[in-house]
């Protein structure tokens, strides 16, 4: 496995939402959390922390299964893939 990007699990979850023709704030609503909630995190993962020279890796395993369930792929398509 490479190395975990939750920037790259952001943008694979906007992708996928558009390829399926859902609303992202109709898909963040319906996992249980705020519309928005994925561009927010995104764009704060992809700020780069001035003293390390990283982003936070800041979305758990339970929000990439829901995000999932919801769009009806794989994890795996969430976190290794490029839609």
């Amino acid at each position: 496995m490479a190395d975990f990007s939750a920037e790259k699990v952001y943008r694979n979850i906007k992708r996928a939402a558009k390829q399926k023709g859902i609303r992202l704030k109709d898909l963040e609503t319906s996992v249980g959390t705020y519309a928005g909630y994925c561009t927010a995190n995104e764009n704060r993962v992809a700020k780069k922390d001035y003293r390390t020279g990283t982003g936070r890796n800041n979305i758990n395993m339970e929000m990439i299964w829901r995000f999932s369930q919801a769009l009806g792929v794989t994890i795996n398509d969430l976190i290794e893939g490029d839609f």
